[in-house]
C-alpha cells in the first residue's frame, strides 16, 4: 500500500489487465484516462480517499460489470469517467457527490435504477442512452442539463424528494 498515485493513461489500452483493480486507501491521486481502454477489466474497488473521480478513468472499459461504489468524500466524477462502461448494473453515489460532467455514464446498458444525491449538478449527456435505467430517485434539489437522460427509452417513473422542484432544460430527456 505506498502507491500514493497512478498516472494519467498509466494503463491506457491495456487489454491484458482483467478481473478487478483495487485502488487503495494509500492513492490521493488518480490521474485522467488510467485504466481507459482496459477491455478485459471486470471490477474496480476504490478505496482511496479522491475528491474528485478523474476524466475517463475506465472509459470503454467494455466489460467492467457489478456494482460500482463511488467513495464517500468524492464531490466531482469528471467527465466521460465511465464512459462505455456498459456493464454496471448498480452505481453507489456518496452524499458529497454534488457534479457529475458531461458523458460521465454514457452508453450503460445495464443500470435499471439510480438514486442522485441532494444539491446535485449533472451536466450535459450524463447518463445518456442508459437503456435500461427505468426508475430515477432524487433525494433532493437536482439541476439537471442537456440530454442528461436522453436516450433512456425504458425510464418511466421519476421519484422527488425535495421540497423544491428539480431544474430540468427542455431536453434533458429528449
Amino acid at each position: 500500500n505506498s502507491i500514493t498515485e497512478i498516472g494519467a493513461s498509466v494503463f491506457l489500452g491495456a487489454s491484458g489487465i482483467s478481473g478487478t483493480i483495487t485502488i487503495p486507501s494509500s492513492v490521493n491521486r488518480l490521474g485522467d484516462y488510467a485504466f481507459s481502454g482496459c477491455t478485459n477489466l471486470s471490477g474496480l474497488d476504490i478505496y482511496a480517499m479522491l475528491d474528485t473521480i478523474p476524466a475517463g478513468l475506465c472509459s470503454n472499459c467494455t466489460n467492467l460489470n457489478g456494482t460500482l461504489v463511488i467513495p464517500d468524500g468524492v464531490k466531482l466524477i469528471n467527465k466521460n469517467a465511465f464512459y462505455n462502461c456498459q456493464g454496471i448494473d448498480s452505481i453507489n453515489l456518496p452524499n458529497s457527490l454534488t457534479q457529475i460532467e458531461e458523458w460521465a455514464f454514457y452508453n450503460n446498458r445495464s443500470i435499471t435504477k439510480l438514486a442522485l444525491p441532494q444539491n446535485i449538478f449533472v451536466n450535459q449527456s450524463a447518463f445518456y442512452n442508459c437503456t435500461a435505467l427505468q426508475t430515477l430517485t432524487l433525494k433532493g434539489y437536482a439541476s439537471l442539463f442537456n440530454f442528461v437522460f436522453a436516450s433512456c427509452t425504458a425510464l418511466n417513473t421519476i421519484n422527488s424528494h425535495s421540497a423544491t422542484p428539480p431544474y430540468f432544460t427542455s431536453n434533458t430527456f429528449s
